[in-house]
């Protein structure tokens, strides 16, 4: 495997590292940024468009949104590495 393709993945690993890390202590407002980054480091378009969903829904203040943000809120933190 060439050098600079395992360079970015693991640059790509370690900021999805640091988002998961950071998920719990984000404001609506702020995921929406961190999803748009996410969309950016994302190589598939599958993920690419549930990414997109994601941000629309946070945007619209979906229901769901609450919800998903206080069970990050209260998960711990090694499992939510194991989830995501």
């Amino acid at each position: 495997m060439p050098v600079l393709r395992r360079v970015k993945r693991y640059s790509r690993k370690l900021v999805v590292r640091e988002i998961v890390r950071m998920l719990p202590k984000l404001s609506i407002k702020n995921m929406s940024k961190i999803i748009n980054l996410g969309e950016k480091l994302i190589t598939r378009e599958d993920y690419r468009a549930i990414a997109e969903s994601l941000r629309r829904y946070i945007e619209e203040s979906h229901p769901a949104v609450k919800a998903v943000e206080k069970i990050l809120h209260n998960l711990s933190p090694q499992y939510r590495f194991r989830i995501i």
